[in-house]
């Protein structure tokens, strides 16, 4: 099922950088569904220089490829904005909380990228820390056709090494060697010995990374099919799922309720794809400034409800904390904004009077005018209905050309006298 707009709650999550994304929607109470254009721009930091459009194939080919989702419809964890879908469908392209992890995974095990893995791997300890924030009790970690494990709330999982051994002697063994290795490599921050405690954030970064080791050191891979591979493959989905559910608890229980997450989601830096070195070329490539829909509502309210223009509303609002990342918007973009609010308010005012032949126009310089505006007013008694007209600003002029300003022959005499005089 899509996600549908008016299922949604748009909430922002600035205050902690290590979260999966700025911003995201809360969907029916229950469900919380990140923006992926922020992670998008965090993958761009490192180096991942795809258009957010090629990037969105990656993810999805990425979280596929894991299989941590195998058992679910597409549909059930990423909803992607498309050219021709329904205005009741969310207009943003989104992710749950298992598909972004299982991504990350598929970055440690499969990235070429060295600034990307690098990322991963110090991200994933942060959002461990995050899912297990506030945790009083310890949690079921659930592998498949494995023995239960135990995530304590210190982030320690307990019982992996009885869960090996049940299924295999010989696993256990390579496991706590290949662990070995990668500790000794400085991958791993602890130990698989006989105390059966590993952290989970080194549990994760394992399970996703000791096949890229093995691949390094030239040896072969374990096939999906053999006893590790199986294994190996039910521990990814399993703390994949752990980790989303954690996650989701800790947003829902204690980020939003000590956090302020309405506020107006940032900007986003939308990077055009690299050329030519050429300085001009350089200039037109340099980064453009994408607001939130949310954002450009805050600053077209703030100018109706203040007086002020749009662009003095704008430029106003750039120093406030609470749309601070409105910075690098150009007060001309307000202009473009302008024009769509009054081609929404122009087709609405043209339903609003459809099958009218008479329409009274009302306007009263002494109140609503100055100098060179005059606000008109159109009312229909048959539909009991009205809406304000457009204004024509004539600007002071020295000359006016044939055909530069659409006027009647009326005004347009009058015009004439006024430069002539």
């Amino acid at each position: 099922m899509p996600v549908l707009l008016q299922q949604c709650r748009n909430v922002s999550f600035l205050q902690d950088s290590d979260l999966l994304s700025k911003g995201g929607y809360v969907v029916q109470q229950t469900q919380l569904w990140w923006s992926l254009k922020f992670l998008h721009e965090r993958f761009q930091d490192k180096g991942d220089t795809r258009a957010f459009y090629k990037w969105l194939q990656f993810f999805l080919h990425g979280v596929r490829e894991t299989k941590c989702l195998s058992h679910a419809n597409d549909d059930e964890w990423i909803h992607c904005r498309k050219a021709q879908q329904s205005d009741s469908e969310l207009q943003e392209t989104v992710a749950r909380s298992v598909a972004i992890l299982a991504f990350l995974g598929f970055c440690l095990r499969d990235s070429r990228t060295k600034a990307v893995i690098d990322l991963c791997k110090l991200w994933i300890p942060k959002i461990c820390g995050r899912a297990l924030w506030g945790s009083t009790a310890a949690s079921d970690l659930h592998a498949e056709n494995m023995i239960t494990m135990t995530v304590q709330t210190n982030g320690h999982v307990t019982g992996l090494g009885a869960a090996l051994v049940a299924k295999h002697a010989t696993i256990a063994q390579v496991w706590k060697s290949e662990w070995q290795t990668m500790l000794q490599a400085g991958d791993l921050t602890g130990p698989l010995d006989d105390n059966d405690s590993v952290s989970l954030a080194d549990l994760f970064r394992f399970v996703f990374t000791v096949q890229r080791q093995r691949r390094a050191a030239h040896r072969h891979i374990w096939p999906s099919s053999s006893a590790s591979g199986i294994v190996l493959a039910a521990m990814q989905v399993a703390v994949v799922k752990f980790l989303g559910e954690m996650v989701d608890k800790y947003v829902f229980e204690i980020y939003m309720q000590e956090n302020d997450t309405q506020q107006v989601v940032p900007a986003s830096n939308r990077r055009r794809s690299r050329g030519s070195d050429d300085e001009a070329e350089a200039v037109a490539k340099r980064p453009k400034v994408s607001m939130s829909p949310d954002s450009i509502w805050e600053v077209v309210s703030t100018a109706r409800e203040s007086g002020l223009s749009g662009r003095e509303a704008l430029q106003f609002l750039q120093k406030l904390d609470r749309l601070c990342n409105a910075a690098g918007c150009h007060p001309n973009s307000m202009d473009a904004w302008m024009r769509r609010l009054q081609s929404i308010y122009d087709s609405r005012a043209t339903i609003a009077f459809a099958g009218t032949s008479h329409i009274n126009l009302i306007a009263d310089a002494s109140r609503h005018s100055n100098k060179e505006v005059l606000v008109t007013a159109a009312w229909s008694w048959e539909n009991q209905t009205a809406a304000m007209c457009n204004c024509q600003v004539i600007l002071p002029l020295d000359q006016l050309a044939p055909n530069e300003i659409d006027l009647t022959d009326l005004v347009e005499t009058l015009a004439k006298e006024l430069l002539t005089k």
